[in-house]
């Protein structure tokens, strides 16, 4: 292939995950592997529980972490808690929340009603308030009451988060009894949530994006309704397993097991505990409202640069809401200028920023082509945003789109104005 200044391994790493990894969390992956049934072993999942539980916020509830990657633990989620009589609602505005509604499909249930209450808004659009409380209206209308709702905290697909803890309350007050699901896949260890304080009953991330870890883990927190729901599957000392849909993603199995033993119920990936354990303890030392404010500030900033040149997010071309409250501060979407959108396009402008040793995302499913995407997850800080700004704006005007201003002399007007040394 010949020479490459930038090659695979000092490419910068820009995307929605995997993502970039100091190099202290992968040097950790190196050590010895102890036996995953050892006191060594297990006292390192208990830390790493404890750590991910400041993560969600979780004061009285457990959690779970299961070696897959998140879609696992979305499966295993909603498998383990529905039964042949429940009454399923997704709250469906992009891939990932799409995806709740292909697994709902998969499972044991009495009815799936998204379609039905119009719970599918179009991609790049964001579920308000009013817009959830509409459909609630609908399912109240056509007497029907979902058992268990899901939703994507934030939409990776698409640049999108919602008002979790507003939207979380809206259903609860409409529907009491209802279990609400979420994936926090991007939004965990980025974003500030409390589970009790949302009224979550279970909680999704996994590995390799906000938490900064290579990817094969995925982590459930369950909330002590949905912990009491799961119990129903325990017999004395075993579990029924003639009551349960499903075996290694089933979480009946994982709670019995860090119940009685505070250990997994099935081979640990080991390398990855130590790696997370090591980004764990980094995120802790940041300290959470420093690294929250951080990346909201940083992403901030990319928004704001990549609009000063004449861009537009996904978001203001597809909704109209409030930008700044339901752009994510993990990932942004942009959309191409009319002179660069299509597959070929989208393709050129991507192998430019990759030339220059930076990676970035194009758009998914019906996206492809039309937007292209930038993280903005973990230990991302202004070098990182010179850089991709820089980059962008390079293969912008090597296309043929003559930027309204320079976003990289925007970067770091924002960032003087907002003393950006401060946060490093």
């Amino acid at each position: 292939m010949g020479y490459k200044l930038y090659d695979e391994e000092n490419t910068l790493i820009m995307i929605p995950g995997p993502i970039e990894f100091h190099p202290r969390i992968i040097r950790q992956m190196a050590r010895k592997i102890y036996g995953h049934r050892t006191d060594y072993f297990r006292n390192i999942i208990a830390d790493v529980h404890e750590k991910l539980g400041k993560l969600f916020g979780l004061k009285n509830g457990v959690v779970l972490s299961l070696s897959g990657s998140g879609t696992l633990a979305m499966d295993a989620s909603l498998r383990s808690l529905a039964t042949k009589e429940d009454i399923i609602l997704n709250f469906v505005c992009g891939k990932f929340s799409e995806r709740f509604l292909e697994i709902s499909m998969t499972i044991p249930h009495k009815r799936i009603i998204t379609q039905e209450v119009k719970s599918e808004l179009k991609w790049g659009q964001a579920f308000t308030v009013e817009r959830v409380r509409m459909i609630l209206d609908s399912c109240e209308d056509k007497n029907l009451e979902p058992s268990l709702v899901t939703l994507c905290h934030n939409e990776t697909s698409t640049g999108v988060i919602i008002d979790l803890k507003a939207v979380a309350h809206t259903i609860k007050k409409k529907f009491p009894s209802s279990l609400l699901i979420v994936d926090g896949i991007t939004s965990i260890g980025a974003v500030p949530v409390s589970m009790e304080e949302f009224k979550v009953d279970v909680f999704i991330t996994g590995s390799q994006k906000c938490l900064e870890t290579p990817p094969g883990l995925s982590f459930v927190a369950l909330s002590e309704t949905a912990v009491e729901k799961l119990k129903k599957h325990f017999r004395d000392d075993n579990i029924a397993f003639d009551s349960i849909a499903g075996y290694y993603n089933h979480l009946a199995l994982y709670l019995y097991s860090w119940l009685r033993k505070k250990d997994l119920p099935f081979t640990g990936a080991v390398p990855l505990y130590y790696a997370l354990q090591a980004a764990l303890t980094s995120i802790l030392e940041e300290g959470l409202n420093r690294r929250f404010k951080r990346i909201s500030l940083i992403s901030s900033i990319l928004r704001r640069a990549l609009r000063s040149m004449g861009l537009r997010l996904l978001l203001e071309v597809r909704d109209n809401v409030d930008i700044d409250k339901y752009s994510s501060p993990t990932v942004t979407a942009v959309s191409y200028p009319e002179r660069i959108r299509g597959k070929e396009g989208d393709k050129q402008f991507r192998s430019i920023i990759r030339n220059l040793g930076i990676l970035i995302a194009g758009g998914q499913s019906e996206l492809k082509g039309h937007i292209f995407r930038v993280a903005t997850m973990g230990s991302v800080g202004p070098r990182e945003i010179i850089a991709t700004v820089g980059a962008i704006e390079y293969a912008l005007r090597k296309m043929g789109y003559e930027p309204a201003k320079s976003g990289v002399a925007e970067v770091l007007r924002l960032m003087e104005r907002e003393n950006i040394e401060e946060i490093l």
